[in-house]
C-alpha cells in the first residue's frame, strides 16, 4: 500500500509547463499528462500529473489529479475547485466521467511518454496502454484474491457439516417420488401383468384404469396405473430437507433435490444437495441464520439465496420448501431451544412439503405451538406458523396451559373441535358462539362447514334460535336453489347467498318496526317474494318523502324565477327524474342533488334555448339567491352568450325577488 502522507510531498510537478507549448492550444485534447519517477517511502513510484488543458492554457498549472503508481498499487490525489484535496482509488481509465477518457489525454512531451513506457519494461504496448493494462492486471489479481479469500471462508464454513445420514438417498426417493405400474392395455381386460417401478418386480394388478391407484402385492407400495401406450414422457422432481447439528450451538438445514425420469420401464433417479441454511442460536439471545447455495458452473458453494430470474415465477432450484427427514431430529434438537419442537409430528400429519425455518421461528415465538400439535389441533398450528396476519389478533390465550383455556372455549367442546380440525377462522366463530351461550353451537358449526357459510349468522340469531334458523333455511334452500334473476343467473348460488338475503330481510323488517316476534314476519313462506316486497315498500316510502320535499321546494318560488332573454330561457324541473336525466345527458353529477333539493338546501334550474326546451343545454344551481355554479356538457363553463344571459337574469330577476332556498 502506498503511503499517502509521503505521496503528498510529490503532489505538484517539478517541471512547469511553458505557455508557448503547442499542446496547450490543441482543442482535441482535454487533459495533459506530465510524468515523473520518484522514490516514495523506499518504493520506485510512477507519478502522473494530470492537468486540465483549458485551465493550463489560462496559467493554472496545478494538476486536477496526481496519480501515484507502484508495483503494490495505485492511488490518486484529487484537487477540488475550492482547493481542497481528497484521495481516490479509481484506475487511470476511470478517472474521468467520459468512458473515452484515455483518448482525451495527451503527454506534455515525448520525454513524459518515454518515462512511462520505461517504467513498464515488460510491456510491448505504447502510450497509456502499459499503465492501463498494468492497473487492469492489478484489479484482476485483487479480485481473484478476494474471491479466493471468500471461497476459503466458505470452505471453512462447510467443513463442520457432517456426512449425510446412512440411507438418506433411498428415503429421499421414497418420500418425494411417486411409483407407477406400467402395463400393456388390452380392451376388456380386468387384470394385467406389469412392472412396479418401486421394487422393479413384475406383478399382476386388477381393476385397471388409467391414472387410478393400486397397491403392489410385493412391496406394498401405492402405485399409479399407467398404460404404456398412453403414458408419454414422465418426469418427477421434488425437494426434501435434512437437518443436522454442526456445532453445540448450530444446526444446518440441507436442501436436497430429487429427480426421476423413465427410459422404458426403468426409472433414472438422481438426488443432489443444492442449498444449506445454517441456524446459530443463543439460549439467552436472538437466533441468526445464513444461507448458501451451490453454484453448478463453478462447482462450489456461494453465500446467499440462489439468484432467480423472476420472483413472480416458480423456480424449482430456488425452492427451499420440501419434505422433512425426521429420523435424526431427536438427537439434532437435543440441548437446543428446539429440544421439544414438534416438527416431526407436524410433518408426519400433513406429509407434504413444508418450510422449516418459519416453523422453527414460530416455535420460539409462540409457547403453545407444541401443545396444539401434541393434542391434535394441526390446522391451528399451521395457521399459527404460516397463516397468521400480524395485524390481526391471534385467537389463542397463550398464557394458559389447559387446552380449552388456550382455545377460549368450553371444556366439553374440545373433542368436537379436534375432530373437525378447525382453523383460526372457525375457532373465532365458535368462540363467539360460546360467549353468546348458544345451545346448539356444535350443530350450527357442522351446518356451516357442510354448506360453506361464514357470515351473517349471529346477526340472524338475534331474532331466533339456532334450531329454527337452520330448519327454515334448509327448507327455503331446497325449494329456491333453482331460482333465477331477471338476467338468468342463479339468485341463490349457495346457502351463504340465501342467508345473506335472509339477514337483509330481517334488518329491513326490524327497521320498519315490524313485530319481530311474529312467526309470520320471521319465517315467510317465500323468502324471495317477502324480501322484495319489503324492499319495494321502503323504496316507495323514501321516494314519496323525496317527491314531497321536491315539489314543496319549487312551490315556494313558483314562477318568480322565470326569465327569457336573447333566445334563452329559465325552465323549472317538474320531477326528480328530469334532474337525473339532465345529469345523464350532460355528463355531470347534478342527479345527486335531488336529495338536497328535497331538503331545501338548494334549487336546480335548467337553461334552455327558446323553441327547444326539451333538450338539455346548461344546468344552474341556486342557493340563497346566489348562483353557485353553471355547467354545460361535461361540466363545461358558460359561453359568453350564456354568461350574458346569467348576468341579466341575476340583475333583473334573481336579486329582485325575496327568495330563500333553505
Amino acid at each position: 500500500m502506498l503511503n499517502k502522507k509521503a505521496c503528498r510531498e510529490f503532489a505538484a510537478p517539478g517541471v512547469a509547463m511553458s505557455m508557448d507549448s503547442g499542446i496547450l492550444q490543441a482543442e482535441q485534447v482535454k487533459y495533459i499528462i506530465q510524468t515523473a519517477v520518484r522514490i516514495i517511502d523506499h518504493k520506485k513510484t510512477l507519478v502522473l500529473y494530470i492537468h486540465d488543458r483549458e485551465h493550463a492554457a489560462q496559467g493554472d498549472f496545478l494538476p486536477v489529479w496526481t496519480m501515484f503508481h507502484s508495483k503494490d498499487g495505485y492511488i490518486t490525489l484529487t484537487r477540488q475547485e475550492d482547493g481542497k484535496t481528497s484521495w481516490r482509488t479509481a484506475s487511470f481509465d476511470n478517472l474521468g466521467k467520459d468512458r473515452h477518457f484515455v483518448r482525451e489525454c495527451a503527454f506534455y512531451s515525448t520525454k513524459d511518454q518515454e518515462r512511462l513506457e520505461r517504467y513498464f519494461l515488460n510491456s510491448k504496448s505504447h502510450g497509456f496502454d502499459p499503465l492501463v493494462q498494468a492497473q487492469a492486471d492489478m484489479k484482476a489479481r485483487r479480485l481473484e484474491k478476494r474471491l479466493e479469500m471468500r471461497r476459503q471462508k466458505i470452505q471453512n464454513r462447510m467443513a463442520c457439516v457432517p456426512p449425510l445420514p446412512h440411507g438418506w438417498q433411498s428415503w429421499a426417493y421414497q418420500a418425494t417420488l411417486p411409483a407407477y405400474f406400467f402395463y400393456d392395455y388390452k380392451k376388456g381386460q380386468k387384470s394385467a401383468k406389469g412392472i412396479c417401478t418401486n421394487c422393479g418386480r413384475e406383478v399382476t394388478l386388477s381393476g385397471l384404469k388409467y391414472n387410478t391407484k393400486g397397491i403392489c402385492p410385493h412391496c406394498k407400495w401405492e402405485l399409479t396405473m399407467k398404460s404404456r401406450g398412453r403414458r408419454g414422457w414422465i418426469e418427477n422432481r421434488d425437494t426434501c430437507q435434512i437437518i443436522q447439528k454442526t456445532a453445540p450451538d448450530e444446526i444446518v438445514i440441507r436442501i436436497i433435490k430429487t429427480n426421476c425420469y423413465y427410459i422404458g420401464d426403468m426409472p433414472r433417479k438422481e438426488a443432489y444437495e443444492n442449498a444449506r441454511l445454517f441456524i446459530q442460536f443463543d439460549k439467552n439471545g436472538p437466533t441468526h441464520w445464513e444461507e448458501f447455495h451451490y453454484n453448478y458452473p463453478e462447482k462450489c458453494w456461494k453465500s446467499g439465496a440462489r439468484p432467480v430470474y423472476s420472483h413472480w415465477c416458480y423456480n424449482y432450484e430456488a425452492d427451499i420448501c420440501g419434505h422433512v427427514y425426521c429420523r435424526n431430529l431427536p438427537e439434532v434438537f437435543e440441548n437446543t431451544p428446539w429440544q421439544y419442537c414438534p416438527l416431526a409430528e407436524f410433518y408426519r400429519h400433513f406429509h407434504r412439503p413444508m418450510a422449516v425455518i418459519p416453523f422453527l421461528a414460530a416455535y420460539l415465538e409462540h409457547p403453545r405451538l407444541e401443545h396444539l400439535v401434541k393434542v391434535g389441533f394441526f390446522s391451528l398450528a399451521e395457521n399459527l406458523v404460516y397463516g397468521h396476519d400480524s395485524q390481526n389478533k391471534i385467537p389463542l390465550d397463550q398464557t394458559q396451559d389447559r387446552t380449552h383455556r388456550i382455545l377460549q372455549i368450553r371444556a366439553e367442546d374440545v373433542d368436537f373441535l379436534r375432530g373437525l380440525d378447525i382453523d383460526f377462522k372457525m375457532l373465532k366463530q365458535y368462540q363467539e358462539y360460546c360467549w353468546e351461550g348458544l345451545k346448539d353451537r356444535r350443530k350450527l358449526l357442522s351446518w356451516q362447514l357442510e354448506h360453506g357459510v361464514e357470515r351473517d349468522i349471529l346477526e340472524t340469531l338475534d331474532f331466533m334460535t339456532v334450531h329454527k334458523m337452520l330448519k327454515y333455511l334448509d327448507a327455503q334452500y331446497s325449494c329456491m336453489k333453482d331460482r333465477k334473476t331477471p338476467a338468468g343467473s342463479p339468485r341463490y348460488r349457495n346457502m351463504q347467498a340465501l342467508l345473506s338475503e335472509y339477514r337483509d330481510y330481517l334488518d329491513m323488517c326490524n327497521g320498519q318496526d315490524y313485530n319481530m316476534r311474529s312467526s309470520f314476519v320471521l319465517y315467510p313462506r317465500d323468502l324471495q317474494k317477502s324480501h322484495d316486497k319489503v324492499a319495494q315498500n321502503i323504496k316507495a316510502k323514501k321516494d314519496e318523502n323525496i317527491q314531497c320535499g321536491f315539489q314543496s321546494a319549487y312551490a315556494r318560488v313558483g314562477n318568480s324565477l322565470d326569465f327569457e332573454y336573447n333566445g334563452l330561457k329559465i325552465v323549472r324541473p317538474n320531477t326528480p327524474d328530469e334532474i337525473i336525466r339532465e345529469g345523464n345527458v350532460l355528463h355531470h353529477c347534478v342527479g345527486a342533488y335531488v336529495k338536497r333539493i328535497a331538503q331545501k338546501e338548494c334549487l336546480i334550474l335548467f337553461l334552455r334555448r327558446c323553441g327547444n326546451e326539451a333538450k338539455p343545454f346548461y344546468t344552474i344551481e341556486v342557493r340563497h339567491r346566489r348562483i353557485v355554479q353553471v355547467r354545460g356538457q361535461g361540466n363545461q363553463d358558460p359561453t359568453h352568450a350564456v354568461q350574458d344571459f346569467i348576468d341579466h337574469w341575476k340583475r333583473e330577476v334573481l336579486h329582485a325577488v325575496v327568495y330563500e332556498a333553505a
